[in-house]
């Protein structure tokens, strides 16, 4: 089948753009016709039932001397395969190519989630479309392959080398699954992080012991982002990201950390005169200094020109990279820097510490510190420089510059443990577990007796479901430090999530023998015993917990819940009470007291408790990006207290980060209709009228 695409004027809609697809079929028979005619009503049903921001919508279809037609929204910009050409041999930076793949990623969660996926066939550049705003629109799905009657994955007799490129060495093969999709995304972002396209040299260009690896290509890419496509394009299936979600979860913190770290670090003007003890922060490309009442400027003097010697707009302050200029913008009392006048209507360059007057009022500039140069010479820094650097930044919340701090520091002095081991402790934090894996497991390497490696390392094997690893790094932790509590602490915990019971009491018990006084232990020893239904043991814990810590609201929430167990009404309420006012955000707690009020016939009170519980939790299904739990929990609240406003609009925020316009439009409509405060009134009137302009 040969198509096209029009874009064309909707006469019924104020000659509103649209964009038509044409399919011109090559069967001759009548039946062959008809039958594709059925097809494709079929396949643009489904279509038409897509609901995602970064899906053009389908509209309408219709056929007209064996050509197929579809109508859809037309989406101004360049498919991402034109810039590809454009861009020949050169790349694009990392930070766009993050906020694209995380568009991509979220596309695939959602076709994820459908009972029967309508995307057809392999992801391919041209089917992209990026808008003025750096918005991914996706404008192919399948709509004309049906036509072949192929399902939603299909072998052709030959894949083109275009479709083979961006392909997945199963789905060549016709054995698809989820991380296909991965692949492919990785495979796209690989070429646009490069410039090299894959086409030159299909999947042995992924095989990165024989290939440049994505770094070694383009040397500016951070070991962060080529970690990602290194995992996505593996060749199995099994070693790549474990879905969509994931895949999306690692971009998103990648790009918080490309974001923090671009952040421009403000100047300051000062006043010199001490009386005025005020400073004024300049974080601006663009600065206006003058005097007046009308927010015509960005610093305002008038409270400090009891004379009026200041012009109205005095002075511009221009931002330039890292350089500064003033400039005189015509004033009457002129503008001084070091005590000569400067010409009006020309930029003039300023340093950190120059005197600045307005006339009569003088400032000192205080220029942001200059950003910490790599490329220093080496032989006069030495590595422990870059260290403390790399810790100060740490310490900061600067992520991405304290990496390269630490990486300095280990190209210096390679065979130092601390180096990697704190390095990995940074990817740790930013959840880039496989780097963070690497560091801790080099620095056992240079140093086998480091304890906080072992312990960090384990955790890290934990968030990434391989137990069996973290039980031996704890095996070893024990090994080294046999009087130490935390280590049987924690293997404890991870024979807990085995399942071995009894071996996790074991190691409870010698933790509590070795520190009496640590009431988490208790807490965790008494929820074992609270599988193993040894109710009285965990009662007996749980009151020894509270004992150590009387602020323990999960302790006195567990111990509520044994009370109520044993039929002591009174007490239960009285514990969890407790625990709600020691920490009001515990979903669970109103869900155990919401049981007790519904045993106790108090309905009321019950579904207060539930509506709580389910609003809570699915506050926390939302923040861990557990979007299907938070609408789910959402939706209970709505029906335990259904004219509360602010769970409509909360399933709304969730329903837009899952695509699903339409219904975040209803719930903000409900919402509207709850309100009753002309501000949030308001508020709720701008989303909805986005959310709207967003799907027409």
């Amino acid at each position: 089948n040969l198509s096209r695409v029009y874009l064309v004027k909707d006469q019924n809609l104020n000659d509103k753009l649209r964009a038509v697809k044409e399919i011109l079929l090559n069967q001759s028979e009548t039946f062959q016709i008809q039958k594709a005619f059925e097809s494709f009503e079929k396949e643009f049903t489904k279509a038409a039932q897509l609901d995602h921001r970064a899906i053009a919508s389908v509209y309408d279809y219709f056929s007209f001397n064996k050509r197929f037609y579809f109508v859809m929204k037309y989406v101004e910009g360049r498919d991402l395969h034109s810039h590809l050409v454009e861009k020949r041999n050169h790349y694009f930076d990392e930070k766009t190519v993050t906020e694209w793949a995380i568009q991509i990623a979220d596309l695939f969660v959602y076709f994820h989630s459908l009972p029967s996926s309508e995307l057809g066939g392999t992801l391919h550049p041209a089917h992209l479309i990026v808008d003025k705003e750096n918005r991914i629109t996706f404008v192919n799905f399948g709509i004309g392959s049906s036509l072949h009657y192929q399902p939603r994955y299909y072998v052709p007799d030959l894949l083109s080398p275009e479709q083979m490129c961006y392909s997945s060495p199963e789905s060549i093969v016709g054995n698809v699954v989820a991380q296909s999709d991965i692949y492919n995304l990785g495979a796209l972002m690989f070429h646009l992080l490069t410039g090299v396209n894959p086409i030159d040299n299909p999947l042995l260009i992924f095989d990165f012991t024989k290939s440049l690896r994505p770094s070694q290509i383009n040397r500016y890419l951070s070991p962060a982002i080529e970690a990602i496509i290194c995992k996505a394009v593996s060749l199995k299936a099994e070693d790549r990201h474990t879905s969509a979600q994931q895949m999306k979860s690692e971009l998103e913190a990648h790009l918080a950390l490309l974001n923090r770290s671009k952040e421009p670090k403000p100047a300051f003007l000062v006043f010199v005169d001490p009386i005025n003890n005020v400073s004024f922060t300049i974080t601006q490309e663009k600065t206006v200094i003058g005097r007046s009442n009308k927010n015509s400027v960005d610093i305002d003097l008038d409270l400090y020109d009891k004379d009026h010697v200041v012009s109205r707009r005095h002075a511009i302050i221009y931002r330039e990279s890292d350089q500064f200029f003033v400039e005189d913008t015509n004033s009457t009392g002129g503008t001084f820097v070091n005590r000569a006048r400067i010409s009006t209507n020309q930029r003039y360059l300023i340093k950190h510490n120059d005197l600045i007057r307005l006339s009569e009022i003088t400032f000192r500039f205080i220029a942001p510190p200059p950003p910490f140069k790599l490329t220093l010479e080496r032989q006069k820094i030495d590595a422990e420089s870059f260290f403390e650097r790399g810790e100060e930044l740490r310490r900061t919340a600067k992520f991405v510059e304290a990496i390269e701090a630490y990486s300095e520091a280990i190209k210096l002095k390679p065979a130092t443990a601390r180096f990697y081991y704190y390095r990995g402790y940074v990817y740790a934090e930013n959840n880039q577990l496989e780097l963070a894996i690497l560091d801790f497991t080099e620095a056992i390497k240079l140093q086998p007796d480091y304890p906080v490696a072992y312990n960090s390392r384990a955790f890290a094997y934990i968030s990434k479901g391989k137990l069996d690893l973290a039980l031996a790094d704890f095996n070893k932790l024990v090994e080294l430090q046999p009087n130490n509590e935390v280590p049987y602490q924690n293997r404890g915990f991870v024979y807990d999530i085995k399942g071995k019971l009894d071996l996790a009491l074991t190691d409870y018990s010698q933790a509590i023998k070795i520190a009496p006084n640590h009431a988490g232990t208790y807490y965790d020893r008494a929820s074992i015993y609270v599988r193993k239904a040894e109710f009285d043991l965990a009662f007996t814990d749980y009151s020894k917990a509270v004992e150590i810590k009387p602020d323990y609201a999960k302790a006195f929430r567990r111990r509520g819940n044994l009370f109520y167990r044993r039929g002591d009404i009174e007490r239960a309420i009285s514990d969890l009470d407790r625990s709600i006012r020691l920490n009001s955000e515990d979903p669970e707690s109103y869900f155990v007291r919401g049981d007790i009020h519904d045993f106790l016939g108090d309905i009321q009170r019950a579904c207060e408790d539930y509506y709580k519980g389910y609003r809570l939790r699915g506050e926390g299904y939302f923040k861990k990006e557990r979007y299907e739990a938070a609408i789910s929990d959402f939706s209970q609240a709505i029906k335990f207290s259904p004219s509360d406003p602010t769970v409509y609009v909360k399933r709304a925020e969730v329903s837009v980060k899952k695509g699903y316009i339409k219904r975040a439009i209803s719930d903000y409509k409900k919402a509207l209709e709850l309100t009753q405060e002309l501000e949030k009134k308001a508020e709720i009137e701008k989303l909805l009228t986005e959310l709207e302009n967003l799907e027409s």
